[in-house]
């Protein structure tokens, strides 16, 4: 099983009050949290492996295949989070190419397209 996730790094990503009262939380960050709880969520399961497309005018692979073992895409995915920086665009296609070519033989594959923004393709 794949489960192939694709988050948007828009240069709009908005952000809103921290409930704790600390540094404003962007669109973006919400879109990770999201993605976090879900990986954490799945953990551990040994035959599972996850992959990560980001986009916004274009994609890019930010993890391919990688097992959900303890606590090891938690941690990838933390890395991912830390290089990311909100660029501009939102084009989904992109996003649904990415899931295309991440999606191989697997006996399932499941699809996630999380978004900091609107689309800005038409």
């Amino acid at each position: 099983m794949k489960l192939q996730c694709g988050t948007q790094s828009s240069s709009s990503s908005g952000s809103a009050a921290s409930p704790t009262g600390g540094a404003p939380r962007t669109r973006l960050d919400v879109v990770f949290d999201a993605v976090e709880a879900f990986a954490r969520s799945l953990e551990p399961t040994p035959d599972l492996v996850c992959s990560l497309a980001l986009f916004n005018d274009k994609r890019r692979v930010a993890l391919e295949q990688v097992p959900v073992l303890r606590g090891d895409l938690l941690d990838r995915l933390r890395e991912v989070r830390r290089s990311v920086r909100a660029s501009g665009g939102g084009l989904y296609g992109e996003a649904l190419h990415a899931l295309q070519e991440l999606c191989g033989a697997a006996e399932v594959n499941v699809g996630i397209l999380l978004s900091d923004g609107v689309p800005t393709e038409e």
